[in-house]
């Protein structure tokens, strides 16, 4: 499964295993990770503790001067911005943003993978066994 183009979906870092930063976020082969045309930089869905989607809106009708070819003032419509945190059991937290596509969009697209892997939801934790760490 890839969670790409045509949806705008980057790797913010997080993970030593992963790097500082990617394209796409990919679950194959039983490991989760990113690459632009493929899953090239990955870590094990067995070393994967929880995944946490979070929803958050982003600017909002912020007014831009255009200077050519009118001198109008054009507003921007708020951005929905989706934030993905794979925990890890050591410790880390590899996070993903996807631009354009809310909380429960991305939700469905990972849900079949992390239920065959056996990994649940940050949100459906128990509130004592979730990490404040992360």
């Amino acid at each position: 499964m890839k969670l790409g183009s045509p949806v705008d979906c980057t790797y913010e870092g997080g993970h030593r295993a992963l790097g500082r930063r990617g394209r796409n976020l990919w679950v194959a082969d039983g490991r989760i990770g990113h690459g632009a045309s493929r899953l090239k930089y990955a870590v094990p869905l067995s070393d994967v503790a929880s995944v946490d989607v979070t929803e958050r809106v982003h600017g909002g009708y912020r007014v831009h001067v255009r200077t050519v070819p009118d001198l109008g003032l054009r507003r921007e419509p708020p951005t929905t911005l989706t934030d993905v945190t794979v925990r890890t059991r050591d410790g880390q937290a590899a996070r993903w943003l996807v631009r354009g596509k809310g909380a429960e969009w991305v939700r469905q697209q990972l849900a079949p993978h992390l239920q065959e892997a056996l990994i649940p939801f940050y949100d459906d934790l128990p509130p004592d066994e979730r990490s404040p760490d992360c």
